[in-house]
């Protein structure tokens, strides 16, 4: 007897550019079957994880709350064998291009950005929210994505003129 497959609806991004990822509307996956592993919790995915603060508000007011952050990412990255291979952190958002290991992507994400919304709080002695909703993860799946995307990332902070 085959297992039951269950209509699941996922919160992920639809198809778009990589300029309209931020305001992309979530879309709808389709059927998983229970013992499948929907694309973004399998070990090995690339993810462009997009993350931006609440009403466009600054995340990251100086070089030394810069340095928390990607101190505390890279221990995170260590503990949960995840790579990096790509990041830009602008002062109202950031773009991170993670390839997961055996830990999902939303382990990775609700560690680095509890921690750094509370050490944010506690810095400016601020209550509240932090960051805009969760976080945007595009699954790239192509080479040619791929390629464009690392671009993307690395001139971020020239198209916003911060370089």
């Amino acid at each position: 007897m085959e297992p039951a497959v269950a209509d699941q609806k996922r919160r992920e991004p639809a198809e778009h550019g990589i300029d309209q990822a931020l305001d992309a509307p979530f879309g709808d996956v389709g059927q998983f079957s229970h013992a499948q592993k929907s694309p973004y919790r399998r070990p090995g995915a690339w993810h462009h994880i997009i993350v931006r603060g609440i009403e466009r508000r600054k995340i990251f007011d100086d070089n030394q709350e810069r340095n928390d952050f990607l101190s505390r990412l890279g221990d995170i990255l260590e503990q949960t064998q995840t790579a990096c291979y790509a990041w830009a952190l602008i002062p109202n958002h950031f773009h991170l291009l993670l390839r997961t290991g055996a830990c999902p992507v939303a382990t990775v994400m609700r560690r680095l950005l509890t921690g750094h919304a509370i050490s944010y709080n506690q810095r400016h002695n601020r209550h509240g929210h932090l960051f805009q909703n969760r976080y945007k993860s595009i699954l790239c799946r192509e080479d040619t994505y791929f390629l464009e995307l690392v671009r993307y990332i690395h001139l971020n902070p020239l198209r916003t003129r911060l370089v």
